[in-house]
């Protein structure tokens, strides 16, 4: 699923919302962020989804109409009718919407998202990617993509303390992905 930093960008600048499934609501609230992040942007919930996740949701978060099927097969359509991105954690979800060109976004970009527009510091957004890949199975292309993405977005803001920072490193300056190969992260 291969997409351009110059792409990214643009979707991360023009985010207003999106068409969530189950997996990236789950990851949302295990990182303690659904209730954030749905005060930020338009959140659109299908039915199949909120029968999936079977937990209350923020009330910012609205349930709409959606074709009859499986929740991941109905992601799309509801999102091109709102004219909304594709919130997912599932590659396949994520590849019907590319097909479909829809903009998607995972919630490794949603938090991206939220580091671009200030929503979290650059030691918030850290803390909470390395958590989330503690137990999102993200393959390596999805991460090296990620951590261009945010050295990009960390170069236009120009707000660090005079050192390079990564996506995949945490306070101690330790890599996540060496982590990773050695077996001690998720």
């Amino acid at each position: 699923m291969a997409m351009d930093i110059k792409t990214a960008l643009q979707d991360v600048q023009q985010f207003k919302g999106g068409v969530i499934d189950t997996s990236t609501l789950i990851y949302l609230e295990r990182l303690g962020l659904l209730n954030r992040i749905a005060t930020f942007y338009r959140l659109l919930v299908v039915p199949q989804v909120l029968q999936e996740f079977d937990r209350p949701l923020p009330a910012q978060v609205i349930c709409v109409e959606a074709p009859s099927g499986v929740a991941d097969q109905v992601l799309c359509p509801v999102a091109a009718d709102h004219r909304l991105a594709v919130l997912s954690d599932d590659k396949h979800v994520l590849t019907s919407a590319r097909a479909a060109g829809l903009v998607y976004l995972n919630t490794l970009m949603l938090l991206l998202v939220m580091l671009y527009h200030e929503q979290l510091s650059v030691l918030q957004c850290r803390r909470l990617l390395l958590k989330l890949f503690t137990f999102a199975r993200y393959g390596a292309a999805v991460l090296h993509f990620g951590e261009q993405l945010f050295e990009h977005i960390l170069s236009g803001r120009r707000c660090l303390e005079g050192k390079e920072a990564s996506l995949l490193q945490d306070e101690s300056g330790q890599r996540y992905v060496s982590r990773q190969r050695e077996g001690r992260a998720g």
